[in-house]
């Protein structure tokens, strides 16, 4: 059986006979790749992946397992260097390079890999600390690395150009997840003032140490179409201005969204004016001390449920829900404003708004509350606006 599937990988002949070496080196170890060799494994990773799912595999107990991460010019994620493994673990040499990121996940979807697996965002989680590999190509870099208090990475000037002429098909390459050794946690104003693009695909995109995400979106407000599902927030501090001036946007599914470390909101949605609908109802706000501004000039929403929203550590509320014009109910019954200081303009201009029930509203840290209310002109009961303090 294992001398039939061993003619099987080499007959494949993945690396020899299909991927040329670059010029510039001939050593083994050292083998570096062009974009065209690229693109030629990528279209292999099928036979690859057809080969190694088989039943015959698990009957003979192979396995495999990634020993690398392959970066391409310091700037992304190509794929992962595979081996394949008996049922000792003891590798078995056959000529399979690697595979890049889709190919990967589909695979162990399928046939579990033994020291990686998918966590419930879609992402490969590696259970040992595999070496980056560098290859090099002559594609143009897509993503700039650099410092400030952290590291950080946004979209390379070139590649800007590009994305945002709308010239750019399927998802973006994924950004590294540590560069020169240091892990990357800031993806702040990552794609600010793409103000062109209509949709983006960051299917590829693990940001499971990303740490802020403020202005990551800010200014696209060409942008129709935009999938965070599979985001992992879970150690995101900051989402002020997140996506802010997304004016295009008619939809935005946050419902995979892990906010329980989030501190700051402000602005988050500042004149996202297209959403009529906005479910932020699975917020955990219970660190979120700024919301100031959060959705501002949403002027087509609709509904908005806050009401489970833990406020208690809230300080500026000033114009939370201002211009938010479409709002015919909204329900702040729950807030604890005990902490609050900041309250000016935080309904100003919910002109449909018919009833607001702040009786429980503790004002007595308040120090602005000018034009509250103002242009609250549909409110049945003005009486309710009186506030406890």
């Amino acid at each position: 059986m294992n001398n039939e599937l061993g003619n099987q990988f080499k007959n494949l002949e993945l690396q020899k006979k299909r991927l040329k070496l670059n010029d510039k080196t001939k050593q083994k170890e050292n083998l570096q790749y062009s974009s065209d060799d690229l693109e030629t494994n990528q279209k292999l990773c099928h036979e690859i992946y057809s080969l190694i799912t088989t039943a015959e595999i698990a009957k003979a107990t192979w396995g495999y397992r990634l020993t690398a991460i392959l970066s391409v010019n310091n700037d992304y994620i190509g794929g992962y260097e595979i081996e394949i493994v008996d049922k000792n673990n003891n590798s078995v040499k056959y000529d399979i390079d690697f595979l890049n990121v889709p190919i990967l996940k589909e695979l162990i979807k399928l046939y579990a890999c033994k020291n990686a697996c998918l966590d419930d965002y879609n992402n490969i989680k590696l259970k040992d600390d595999l070496e980056y590999k560098d290859r090099k190509s002559e594609e143009i870099r897509y993503y700039e690395y650099y410092n400030s208090n952290e590291k950080c990475v946004k979209i390379s000037e070139n590649f800007f150009k590009e994305l945002n002429s709308n010239n750019w098909e399927g998802p973006l390459p994924q950004p590294l997840i540590k560069h020169n050794n240091e892990i990357v946690t800031s993806m702040k104003a990552m794609f600010s003032e793409c103000n062109r693009i209509n949709a983006i695909d960051l299917s590829n995109f693990d940001t499971t140490n990303v740490t802020h995400m403020s202005w990551m979106f800010f200014r696209c407000n060409a942008l129709t179409e935009l999938n965070v599902s599979n985001f992992n927030t879970s150690n995101v501090t900051s989402m002020d201005w997140m996506f802010c001036d997304c004016r295009a946007l008619t939809t935005l599914d946050l419902s995979n969204f892990n906010t329980s470390n989030v501190t700051n909101m402000g602005s988050m949605f500042f004149r996202c004016k297209a959403l009529t609908e906005l479910n932020v109802s699975n917020f955990n706000t219970s660190n979120v001390t700024d919301m100031k501004y959060m959705f501002s000039k949403c002027s087509t929403l609709t509904t908005l449920d806050v009401s489970n929203f833990n406020t208690s550590n809230v300080t500026n509320m000033g114009s939370m829900f201002y211009k938010c014009s479409a709002l015919t109910t909204l329900d702040v019954s729950n807030f604890n404003t005990s902490n609050v200081m900041n309250m000016s303009h935080m309904f100003c201009n919910c002109s449909a708004l018919t009833t607001l029930d702040v009786s429980n509203f503790n004002t007595s840290n308040v120090m602005k509350r000018r034009y509250m209310f103002r242009g609250c002109s549909s409110l049945t009961e003005p009486e309710a606006l009186i506030l406890a303090t």
